[in-house]
């Protein structure tokens, strides 16, 4: 059986039809991956990085990697989509490691309808204090104290301006946006937020620094940590340094902040004050009868001894600063409290703590 001829035409025409839709398909989008390109090279140019394009053919969709620097830091960019069914969603990837503490784990997220029940179910989120960032975005953290330190001012100002979510988690920073950028600006901007997000020791280092300067001394980051100072003060070393404790030390699982002073210290006779049991590991025995300081439990081999060495004033000193973990040593005194101290008022009295221990066994009986 012949065609017919109208069928013919109507099937010539409506091939000729599907035919230039999908020309014209495939014009504009080679176009807009000319246009994209154009764009991604742009961005590599201004940031003095490069960028790497793969794929582009019908089996293997276009690709493309922006890898730059922002200051010392490293930032690749990329693009991916997920399948949803019948169609996909773009997004745009930052990926930056950190050289903070590896321990840290810590993500923001705008807040979504299941975000929003889960923090209503399970009490998760981490609060800033900044209401208005509060109510946007969703925090969650390992360390609820690192992770305030970390979304300072600078920091929620970034992320409200690019949106999106940022992780860090085992030293690596990834900042995901959705959609697939298109200017120069957006991928400049997703690059410095990256960068800014992976390292936010400059706090600690700034309050640290002036500090350091009354004990002639000086603030070093650490690797793969926070910082450290070194100094001296009425002839005795003083250390000041931010942790994340492991295993079975002191404040295990949480960052804290450490005092100590140094030097000859015979003089006096070892104990240990702590608020909790975990917090202090050593050879000295509990007490278990009431110790000189209501709400710490007591180790020392003399606590007679200690209760006269600790007079009115050290015991106000110690309960007004709330240390969590008061040690005398031999040679080394340590004063420590959890969580990130950038407030100079607050390490200024750490250090008059620790110094006036360091006197107290020089009066009494047993000087």
């Amino acid at each position: 059986m012949g065609w017919d001829p109208v069928t013919i035409v109507q099937l010539t025409v409506l091939a000729l039809v599907v035919g230039a839709v999908l020309v014209h398909a495939w014009l504009r989008s080679q176009a807009d991956q000319r246009e994209l390109d154009r764009v991604w090279k742009l961005a590599a140019e201004r940031l003095g990085g490069k960028l790497t394009r793969t794929g582009g053919s019908w089996l293997q969709p276009v690709s493309r990697a922006l890898t730059a620097a922002a200051g010392s830091v490293s930032v690749r960019v990329d693009h991916y989509a997920v399948s949803q069914g019948n169609s996909s969603s773009h997004f745009t990837r930052a990926v930056a490691m950190s050289p903070g503490p590896p321990e840290l784990w810590l993500r923001v997220a705008p807040f979504t309808f299941l975000t929003r029940v889960e923090t209503m179910l399970i009490s998760v989120d981490v609060p800033t204090g900044d209401r208005r960032f509060d109510e946007a975005f969703l925090v969650k953290s390992n360390d609820p104290h690192a992770a305030r330190l970390w979304l300072d001012e600078k920091m929620r100002g970034v992320i409200s301006t690019n949106g999106g979510s940022f992780e860090l988690k085992e030293g690596r920073v990834e900042l995901v946006v959705p959609g697939l950028l298109r200017s120069s600006r957006s991928l400049t901007d997703l690059v410095t937020a990256a960068a800014c997000f992976s390292d936010r020791r400059s706090a600690v280092v700034r309050a640290w620094t002036q500090f350091a300067r009354r004990l002639d001394g000086q603030v070093h980051r650490c690797r793969g940590g926070w910082a450290r100072v070194r100094g001296s003060a009425d002839g005795l070393t003083v250390t000041l340094e931010t942790s994340w404790a492991k295993g079975d030390k002191p404040f295990a699982g949480s960052t804290h902040t450490g005092l100590s002073v140094s030097g000859p210290l015979r003089h006096l006779v070892p104990f240990a004050l702590a608020k909790q049991e975990g917090q202090y590991h050593g050879d000295l025995p509990r007490q278990r009868e009431s110790g000189p300081l209501d709400g710490y439990l007591f180790w020392t081999v003399d606590p007679q001894r200690v209760t006269e060495q600790l007079d009115d004033e050290l015991v106000a000193r110690i309960q007004s600063f709330e240390a969590s973990l008061v040690r005398v040593e031999a040679q080394r005194i340590v004063v420590a409290w959890p969580g990130i101290c950038v407030e100079a008022d607050r390490l200024e009295r750490a250090l008059d703590l620790a110094l006036c221990l360091a006197r107290s066994g020089r009066t009494g009986p047993y000087r």
